[in-house]
């Protein structure tokens, strides 16, 4: 059987079987829904079979003596400046310090210069920070596989950072365990296809007569941690800033509420306690429910270490951030990828059915416009002071507590 054979719902586009296979025919194609699928060259096809064995998706792909349960903590970087330009609590930029401290390469996911996630390496820590911050659209590993794999035989430490299946992906393709790979995976809620994201940036351009040169979605503004969205244009010299309100914005929106995710994330192998990392990294929701004197209103990580290594490198960074251990009933409490996939909603595929028929913004009208209920309640929560909506929550954890002890 090929690779190309499967249910797409059995495929996350890792590129693994591309990058595997001996005769070089496989390659990546995007679909109509814009996602990468995997198609053979049946005149150079020799039918080993070996692209469907090695494909993360027919086993489960964990680090071999990984922890029975994960070490679980909640961390933030000291560094204040380096933690707002973080997503959460700044940890990625001291675990890649560490690893290039000792003449290691760090792969992780940017936006080039027209806007498309992709998959890259670094020697040096200017180049980690364009990997900061989440990207809520899926990112191409391109054929940093490849290079991983040439870094590790010539005995580079490799710090790959991705999403779970991009790093089963990853150990697939390798086919052992090095002992100076480290792999960081991400807790994923589900990944938009590159073809909606570009249609989106589209309509903006438009909607504003503008370049868009930057783009943020988890900046860090008046509203501190959270979703923040943050949108630099340029119309002629003139550059100028636009922070629309993450949960009226229909891209933002949508994937908040799992509507435009590829079939594969529906039924997400790796939404699961076992991780493909050594550590996983996460946004920590829900700390001021569980360690409010942790709370930091600039972000907090949640972090596993699922492997001795992962111990290693995580106590490398210790002098650098403050921690606190936690439990994963905690921590997977809102973050529920942890245990379970998204659930498709019912209008996913009409979404997609009409990505090439219609404009963004008659998608938007059609399919992602939020009710008049919805853009009320949002827009007076937007209203609410950031220092009184910090007393509202302080006052509810006092009745909680209080009710709990009763």
């Amino acid at each position: 059987m090929r690779v190309d054979e499967v249910n797409k719902t059995d495929c996350t586009g890792c590129r693994a079987c591309e990058h595997i296979c001996p005769k070089h025919c496989i390659t990546m194609k995007a679909d109509a829904e814009g996602f990468l699928y995997p198609f053979a060259d049946e005149s150079a096809c020799i039918n080993c079979g070996l692209c469907f064995q090695r494909c993360p998706q027919t086993f489960l792909t964990i680090p071999p003596n990984a922890f029975p349960a994960p070490l679980v903590y909640a961390a933030k970087l000291r560094d204040r400046t380096v933690l707002l330009k973080s997503s959460s609590g700044g940890i990625f930029t001291a675990l890649a310090q560490s690893v290039l401290d000792r003449n290691g390469v760090v792969f992780g996911c940017v936006f080039d210069k027209g806007m498309h996630a992709i998959h890259t390496a670094s020697q040096d820590i200017a180049g980690t920070y364009p990997m900061r911050g989440s990207k809520y659209v899926q990112s191409d590993t391109g054929d940093t596989y490849v290079q991983s794999k040439q870094l590790l035989d010539g005995g580079r430490i490799v710090l790959y950072t991705g999403c779970p299946c991009q790093i089963a992906g990853l150990r697939s393709y390798l086919g052992r365990d090095y002992p100076n790979l480290l792999a960081i995976d991400l807790v994923c809620h589900g990944a938009p296809s590159p073809k909606l994201f570009a249609k989106y940036l589209m309509w903006l351009e438009k909607k504003y007569k503008s370049k868009i040169f930057s783009y943020e979605f988890r900046h860090k503004g008046k509203n501190g941690w959270g979703m923040g969205l943050r949108v630099r244009m340029k119309k002629g010299e003139h550059i100028f800033v636009r922070e629309p309100i993450a949960a009226l914005d229909p891209y933002m929106s949508s994937f908040l509420e799992a509507r435009t995710y590829r079939s594969s994330c529906y039924a997400c192998h790796y939404a699961t306690k076992k991780r493909t990392g050594d550590i996983t990294a996460a946004d920590y929701w829900g700390i001021e429910r569980f360690h409010p004197e942790f709370y930091d209103a600039c972000g907090v990580s949640l972090v596993l270490v699922n492997t001795s290594k992962g111990t290693e490198l995580f106590k490398s960074i210790s002098g650098k951030i403050e921690s606190l251990n936690s439990t994963f009933e905690n921590a997977s409490n809102m973050n529920t990828n942890l245990y379970r996939s998204a659930q498709k909603p019912a209008d996913r595929d009409l979404i997609y059915a009409d990505i090439d028929i219609l404009d963004f913004e008659a998608i938007t009208r059609r399919y992602l416009r939020p009710s008049l209920p919805k853009i009320t309640l949002i827009l007076l929560k937007a209203s609410v002071p950031r220092a009184m909506k910090k007393q509202i929550k302080k006052t509810l954890r006092f009745f909680t507590r209080r009710k709990d002890s009763l």
